[in-house]
């Protein structure tokens, strides 16, 4: 019997997912099995999974479903008292694990822990800490808010009973699933994140966030809405979430990250990408702002910071 099921869903990721697989091999907790179900890639994902030979490894080539179907198959298929969510386009930092299993057992009520994580670009560059609340009451605020990103999916693990006593994920849901999840799992349990960072989540344009922004806002207001009725609270949650674009653009996601690798101090990459901006938006005054908060820091009056989920 296994400790830790991961599960790990992988859409055409051959660019990271060698990355991902051999940080959790690396993990110093070592009790754990990982479940990885490839949502008919088009690329060499396949090949590149296929290649770790390590008996830990259970790989499942299925037809393209949408990643919650997978989600709940491998909270179906775990063996683990525990399972641990890990994207393909991620890095997990090598106590993860051994941290959340250590929390985990000394606060039997939690049943779904994160962390913060370290954004980093598609090459790996960071961008700034996440940041993210650590009670259980200021969790579920931002949650009741609209917030997914308050526990950051790819680094949450859950107790595996607490998953099927709530029903497990619910892909009728999907973009927003793992809202819906932490909503109904606060209706049974706590939930906390670590203050450290234990994973490196990687921003890019193929993320959910950009290519299903719209529907993602839809089905995530639609879930809040629920979620409060069920809690006796007023069904309002328009206005946690700002409108966004039903597809964000690539300029969109560049202004982001370099105002958050500002914050994070981390000026190389501000520059990078207030360069970027500035290419394609040479007549916006924010975008001369924008560079020239990446050139001299704190010396410039704070940018606004954005409201942006994680996933």
């Amino acid at each position: 019997m296994t400790l830790i099921s991961v599960v790990m869903p992988v859409r055409d990721a051959e660019r990271w997912v060698g990355t991902a697989v051999a940080s959790l091999l690396a993990q110093t907790h070592g009790d754990f099995e990982l479940l990885i179900f490839d949502d008919a890639s088009r690329d060499r994902s396949g090949e590149i999974i296929e290649s770790f030979a390590d008996p830990r490894i259970h790989f499942f080539r299925k037809p393209q479903a949408g990643y919650s179907t997978w989600l709940r198959e491998g909270v179906e298929r775990a063996r683990g008292e525990l399972v641990a969510r890990m994207d393909a386009d991620d890095v997990a930092r090598p106590e993860r694990f051994a941290r959340q299993v250590a929390y985990l057992r000394e606060h039997p009520e939690c049943v779904a822990l994160g962390a913060d994580v370290l954004l980093i670009d598609p090459d790996g560059r960071p961008i700034g800490e996440r940041g993210v609340p650590l009670t259980h009451a200021a969790i579920e605020a931002e949650l009741l808010d609209g917030r997914g990103g308050a526990l950051v999916h790819p680094v949450v693990i859950f107790r595996r009973e607490a998953l099927l006593a709530v029903g497990s994920y619910r892909p009728a849901w999907e973009p927003a699933e793992d809202l819906d999840l932490y909503l109904r799992l606060a209706e049974k349990g706590c939930l906390a994140n670590l203050s450290e960072c234990l994973l490196e989540y990687r921003l890019h344009v193929r993320k959910v966030s950009a290519q299903r922004s719209g529907e993602q806002r839809r089905k995530a207001l639609a879930i809040v809405r629920d979620a409060r009725l069920r809690r006796g609270l007023a069904p309002d949650a328009e206005n946690g979430l700002p409108p966004v674009a039903e597809r964000l653009a690539a300029v969109d996601y560049w202004h982001y990250w370099a105002r958050s690798a500002v914050r994070g101090g981390y000026l190389e990459t501000a520059r990078r990408y207030a360069l970027a901006v500035l290419a394609r938006r040479p007549f916006e005054p924010r975008s001369w702002k924008l560079l020239l908060r990446a050139l001299l820091g704190s010396r410039v009056p704070a940018l606004e910071r954005p409201r942006e989920s994680a996933r």
